[in-house]
């Protein structure tokens, strides 16, 4: 929805609001106590360590990074850079330019979807059908990979991912619906020969 200065207004549940008013007196307190901000970080681990794994592709190296993008964090705590984001938004961004960071020092930013769905004992078809989609996504623009990434690795909702870009809802939710129907078909074309 636009607002009277073509913006785009995001508007948010009421569980949603308490759940930003929750976060925003964990950041508070985190900022005295920095035990506090370990339940910060029980919160956000896993959706942090899956997006930087989808990114990165390699276990330990996300791991690394997953830690890094925290240290970050609780450095910046004071600083207040997260500019009003909801704290996993903020949290994302800096395990993007971490991820990034991380590229750049390897020569290649690359992502890699096996992250993206639970692991299951592999035949040789399940195999091929991985190999086939990871080949699709590669084919992809880097911006819906990243929408990928987000929705499916970090688990964010179509509204936090809105936040997170300055989007609408709406309109990732559409992207998101049109990137799905497009591997889909792209799946089932390469399939079929």
């Amino acid at each position: 929805m636009l607002g009277p200065e073509g913006r785009t207004v995001v508007t948010l549940s009421n569980e949603y609001r308490d759940h930003l008013h929750e976060e925003e007196g964990l950041l508070l307190a985190a900022r005295e106590n920095p035990e506090v901000f370990a339940e910060l970080y029980q919160r956000y681990l896993g959706a942090i360590y899956r997006y930087l794994l989808a990114r990165i592709g390699n276990r330990a190296e996300a791991e690394d990074l997953t830690q890094e993008a925290f240290v970050r964090a609780y450095r910046a705590l004071h600083t207040d850079q997260s500019r009003g984001l909801p704290f996993l938004a903020w949290l994302l961004r800096i395990a993007r330019n971490v991820a990034i960071d991380a590229g750049r020092r390897a020569t290649a930013e690359r992502i890699r979807f096996s992250a993206l769905r639970p692991p299951s004992a592999p035949t040789r078809e399940s195999i091929d059908d991985q190999l086939l989609l990871e080949q699709l996504l590669r084919q992809l623009s880097p911006e819906k990979q990243e929408l990928l990434a987000l929705r499916f690795a970090a688990g964010l909702s179509s509204a936090e991912i809105a936040t997170l870009l300055g989007k609408s809802e709406g309109a990732i939710r559409k992207q998101l619906f049109r990137i799905i129907r497009e591997l889909r078909e792209a799946y089932h074309a390469e399939a079929a020969d």
